[in-house]
C-alpha cells in the first residue's frame, strides 16, 4: 500500500517539478512582455493597483519597492509624475493596515503634484477616510467636500453614493443621527438607482450602528445580518469581520452572550489573512468591551490594554475614547468605582477633544455648505437649462434670418445669368473671325508635333531602360516580402510557443494544488486528536502552495501520540518527504506496534535511510531527511514521554516555561546515524500547556531590524498567550507571526502546535 501511495505522489508532483513556476496573472504577463521603458512603468503601475485595491499590503510593498528598483536599476530618473502615483498607493497600502496618520502624510504628499481630477478626487476621498477613522470629523469633512467638487460634473455615481455614506458616517460620530439615516436613505436609493450592489453592504453597516445608538437592537441585528450575507457572497473578508463584531456588538446588548462570544471569535479568525493594525485595534477592543459588561475582569484587562497600545501607537483618539469607556464599565460591574471613575474623567477628556462645540459648529457649518453647494449645483443645471432653450430659440431666428438672405442672393445670380447669356453671344461672333486666323496657326503645330514625336522615341529608349531598373528594385522588393512573411512565420510560431507554455503552467499549478489536496487530505486523516480531552489549535502556513513540515497524530492504547515534523527543503520536494514521513508513522505505530518515542523515531530513521541506500532512490542525497519532535501523553495519569530528532518542545506549567530539547540527530542519513534517541519523561498537571513547532516560525526575518525572530522572542510571546482560550492562542500566533513578517517573505514553512490538559 505504501508504495502506491508513494507512487501516485510522485506521479503528481513530479509533473510541476517538470515544469517550473506557477502561472502569471495577466497583468505580470503584461509586465514580462512590455518592451520599452514607458510600458514597463505602467504594467508595474497596473499591478500595484490591483494588489492594493484588494487590500493585499505585502504584496504591495513588494511591487512598489520593485518599481523603484527598475528605475535604480536602469538609470531612469523618477519623474514628479510617477514619485507622485507612487507616493499614492503607498498611502492607501497604510491606510489598508490601519495605519492613518501615515497613510495622510503620503497621500498629502501626492498631492503637491496634481495628476487628474480622477486621481486627486480619490487622493481628496482617501484623506477623508483617515480622518474619520482617527476622529477628525471637521478635516474628514472638508476633504469629502472637496472630493465631490471633483466629481460633480462627472458620472461617477459610485464616487458620489460613497461620499453620502461617508457623510453620514461623520454625522452620526457627531450625534447628528436623523441627518445622518437621511443621508444614508438617499445613498441607497442611489444604489439600488444606479445597480451599486457592493455599496449595500457598508449602508446596511452604516445604518445598524445608528440603530444600536438610538437602542433599537433588533432592528440593528437585522441590517448586520443583511451586512454579513453580502460580504461572504463578495468573498470580502474585511466586511465579514466588521459585520461579525457588529453582531457579536448587537447580541451581547440582547443578552445572548453565548453567540456573541461566538462572532467576535470567528471575526478573530479573520486577523490571520486581513494585515491591518485598525482591525486588530477593534478586534482587542471589542474583545475587551465583551468581557467588561461580562464582568471577566482578566481577560477585559488584557484585550482593553492591547488595544491602548496599538492606539497609542497609531495616535488615533477615538479607539482611546472607546477603551476608556469600556474600563470606566468594567471597574464599575466589579464594584472598582475608584477606577471606574478615573477612567470616566480620561474618557470624557479624550472625548472633548473629539466632540468639542468648537468642532461640532464646524461639521454642522461644513455639512450645510455641502448642501448648499448641492443646491447652487441644482440651480447651475437649471440655469444651463434656460440658456439651452435661449440659444435654440436665437438659432431658430436665424436660421430664418438666413433664409431670407439665401432667398435675395438666388434673385441676384439669376439676374447675373441672363447679362452672361448676352454675352455668350456676342464672344461667338468675335470667335469665328479669330478661327481663321487660328487655321494658319494649326499648320504650323503640325509641323511641330513631327519633332515632338521624334524626340517621344528617345524618350521610350530612355523609359526600356528605367524598366530594366525598376524590375530589379522590383525583385528585391519581392526578395524583402519574403522575408517579412518569414518573420511573420517565426513569430506566429512563438506566439503559438507562448500559449502552448501557458497551457503548460496552468496544467502545472493545476497538479500543484492537486497536491495540496492530496497533502491536505493526509493531514486530516493522519490527525485524530478529538476526544482526548485536551484543547489544541494548529498553525499551518506553508511557503508555497505545498509544505515540506507536517503534522500527525492518534490516539493508541490510551495514549495520545503527537508527531510535528520539519523535512528538508520545501514547496513540491518537502511535501513529499511530509506524505512519506506520514505513510511511515502509520506502518510504524500501527503495523509494527510501536508507541515509544525514541523507537518510533529510530525505527523511521531506519527506514528513510534505507529509501535512501537504494539504487532506484539514487537522486535522494546524504542529508535528505526530516527533523521531528514527538510526545506520548499518557491520558489518564498526564504522565507525558518526549524525544525529538533536532526539534524540541516548549512546557508552560502557571508563570514557569520550560524548553524539552531534541537530539542533535535528524532523521536520515548523518554522521551519528547510529546513535540512539533518547526518552524524557515528565509528569504533567491539568492546565499544563505544551507547544511544539518547526523552525520556520522562530526563523522568520522581519521586526523593526529585518532580523530573525529567534527563540527567545517566541518563548516570551508563548508565556504570554498561555492563560488564554485556545482559539485566542491560536489567533494571537497567527497576529505575532504576521506582524513580525511585515514585509519580509516567507523564509521556510511554518507548523506550530498547541494544546492544553484539562
Amino acid at each position: 500500500m505504501l508504495n502506491r501511495i508513494l507512487f501516485s505522489l510522485l506521479v503528481v508532483l513530479s509533473i510541476s517539478t517538470a515544469f517550473g513556476k506557477k502561472t502569471h496573472q495577466e497583468r505580470l504577463v503584461d509586465l514580462n512582455t512590455a518592451t520599452s521603458q514607458d510600458e514597463k512603468i505602467e504594467a508595474y503601475f497596473n499591478i500595484i493597483k490591483g494588489v492594493v485595491n484588494k487590500k493585499q499590503s505585502d504584496s504591495s510593498a513588494i511591487y512598489i519597492e520593485r518599481l523603484k528598483g527598475f528605475h535604480t536599476k536602469n538609470s531612469i530618473p523618477l519623474t514628479r509624475e510617477v514619485e507622485s502615483r507612487l507616493t499614492y498607493y503607498e498611502g492607501i497600502m497604510f491606510l489598508n493596515k490601519g495605519r492613518y496618520h501615515k497613510a495622510q502624510n503620503l497621500i498629502k504628499k501626492s498631492l503637491e503634484t496634481p495628476h487628474n481630477d480622477s486621481l486627486d478626487a480619490k487622493r481628496c476621498f482617501f484623506l477623508a477616510l483617515s480622518h474619520k477613522k482617527l476622529g477628525n470629523y471637521s478635516q474628514s469633512v472638508e476633504y469629502y467636500i472637496e472630493a465631490s467638487k471633483y466629481f460633480q460634473n462627472s458620472n461617477n455615481h459610485y464616487a458620489r453614493v460613497s461620499i453620502l455614506i461617508n457623510l453620514s458616517n461623520v454625522l452620526y460620530k457627531t450625534r447628528q443621527d436623523e441627518k445622518a439615516l437621511n443621508y444614508l436613505s438617499e445613498a441607497l436609493k442611489a444604489a439600488e438607482e444606479h445597480k451599486l450592489t457592493k455599496l449595500n453592504r457598508v449602508i446596511y453597516t452604516s445604518m445598524g450602528n445608528i440603530f444600536l445608538e438610538m437602542g433599537d437592537y433588533k432592528v440593528a441585528l437585522d441590517q448586520f445580518d443583511e451586512s454579513y450575507n453580502l460580504a461572504k457572497e463578495e468573498q470580502n473578508l474585511q466586511g465579514q469581520f466588521y459585520s461579525l463584531i457588529n453582531m457579536a456588538d448587537a447580541k451581547r446588548r440582547l443578552g445572548d452572550e453565548k453567540d456573541a462570544l461566538s462572532n467576535l471569535q470567528s471575526a478573530i479568525l479573520l486577523l490571520d489573512t486581513l494585515d491591518n493594525v485598525g482591525l486588530t485595534e477593534d478586534a482587542y477592543w471589542e474583545l475587551g468591551n465583551f468581557f467588561a459588561h461580562v464582568k471577566n475582569r482578566k481577560e477585559a484587562e488584557f484585550y482593553l490594554s492591547q488595544s491602548l497600545t496599538l492606539s497609542d501607537s497609531s495616535k488615533n483618539n477615538l479607539q482611546k475614547r472607546k477603551i476608556y469607556q469600556s474600563y470606566q464599565v468594567l471597574y464599575e460591574k466589579i464594584g472598582l468605582y475608584k477606577k471606574s471613575l478615573d477612567y470616566y474623567k480620561e474618557f470624557q477628556k479624550v472625548n472633548e477633544e473629539i466632540l468639542s462645540s468648537e468642532m461640532d459648529l464646524k461639521v454642522t457649518q461644513l455639512n450645510s455648505e455641502f448642501e448648499l453647494d448641492r443646491k447652487e449645483r441644482e440651480l447651475t443645471i437649471l440655469a444651463q437649462e434656460k440658456d439651452l432653450k435661449e440659444s435654440e430659440y436665437n438659432l431658430e431666428k436665424e436660421k430664418r434670418e438666413k433664409d431670407q438672405v439665401r432667398f435675395k442672393f438666388l434673385i441676384g445670380i439669376g439676374v447675373l445669368l441672363l447679362v452672361l447669356v448676352f454675352a455668350l453671344a456676342a464672344i461667338g461672333i468675335i470667335r469665328t473671325k479669330k478661327n481663321q486666323v487660328l487655321k494658319g496657326k494649326n499648320e504650323e503645330l503640325e509641323d511641330k508635333k513631327i519633332e515632338i514625336e521624334a524626340q517621344n522615341r528617345q524618350l521610350e529608349d530612355v523609359n526600356l531602360k528605367l524598366g530594366s531598373t525598376n524590375k530589379d528594385l522590383q525583385d528585391k522588393n519581392e526578395k524583402i516580402e519574403s522575408q517579412k512573411e518569414e518573420l511573420q512565420v517565426q513569430r506566429d510560431l512563438l506566439n503559438a510557443t507562448h500559449e502552448q507554455l501557458k497551457v503548460r503552467n496552468k496544467d502545472v499549478t493545476d497538479s500543484i494544488h492537486y497536491a495540496q489536496k492530496i497533502q491536505q487530505a493526509m493531514l486530516n486523516s493522519s490527525f485524530h486528536i478529538d476526544g482526548a480531552g485536551v484543547e489544541h489549535f494548529t498553525f499551518y502556513k506553508p511557503r508555497n502552495i505545498v509544505s515540506g513540515d507536517f503534522y500527525w497524530s492518534n490516539i493508541v492504547n490510551n495514549e495520545l501520540i503527537v508527531a510535528i515534523g520539519d523535512c528538508t527543503g520545501h514547496g513540491v520536494p518537502g511535501a513529499f518527504m511530509s506524505c512519506l514521513g506520514i505513510s511511515l508513522l502509520n506502518e510504524i505505530i500501527f503495523g509494527r506496534e510501536i508507541t515509544a518515542p525514541h523507537t518510533i523515531l529510530e525505527e523511521l530513521r531506519n527506514s528513510i535511510i534505507q529509501l535512501i541506500s537504494t539504487d532506484k532512490n539514487a537522486d535522494l542525497q546524504i542529508g535528505d531527511g526530516m527533523d521531528m519532535a514527538i510526545l506520548c501523553l499518557d491520558l489518564k495519569t498526564n504522565k507525558m514521554k518526549f524525544s525529538g530528532a533536532m526539534n524540541g518542545l516548549v512546557i508552560i506549567s502557571g508563570e514557569n516555561l520550560e524548553e524539552i530539547k531534541g537530539d542533535k540527530n535528524p532523521i536520515g542519513q548523518h554522521i551519528i546515524a547510529n546513535h540512539k534517541f533518547t526518552m524524557i519523561e515528565k509528569q504533567l498537571k491539568r492546565g499544563d500547556s505544551i507547544y511544539a513547532t518547526t523552525d520556520g516560525y522562530k526563523d522568520q526575518f522581519g521586526g523593526p531590524r529585518g532580523k530573525k525572530m529567534g527563540k527567545r522572542k517566541l518563548h516570551e510571546k508563548l508565556l504570554a498567550i498561555s492563560s488564554l482560550s485556545v482559539p485566542v492562542q491560536k489567533a494571537e500566533m497567527i497576529s505575532f507571526y504576521k506582524n513580525w513578517r511585515q514585509y519580509e517573505e516567507q523564509v521556510d514553512d511554518v507548523c506550530l502546535f498547541g494544546m492544553r490538559l484539562n
